[in-house]
């Protein structure tokens, strides 16, 4: 049976250089962003090995690496986000 668990990182800051308007592009925004992953967690609950799970460090860098190389507008992060 599968063991699903919710990883959960809120309220990561980030300063970005992405909008709609020039000027944002410029002096840059910050930006607050909330993550929710469900995943199975039944190799990590069997083993007790944090191999098995999934890495918070790692969620982090990969919002980190899409809101500095985002374009224009936050559809894309959606966009980005629910494909990963």
């Amino acid at each position: 049976m599968k063991k699903i668990g919710v990883i959960e990182l809120e309220g990561m800051e980030f300063k970005a250089y992405h909008g709609c308007l020039e000027q944002e592009k410029v002096r840059g925004n910050s930006f607050t962003v909330d993550f929710r992953g469900e995943l199975d967690l039944s190799a990590a609950a069997e083993s007790d090995n944090l191999n098995d799970t999934l890495n918070y460090g790692e969620i982090y860098d990969l919002v980190a690496e899409e809101m500095w190389f985002l374009p224009n507008c936050w559809k894309m992060l959606l966009d980005v986000s629910s494909k990963r």
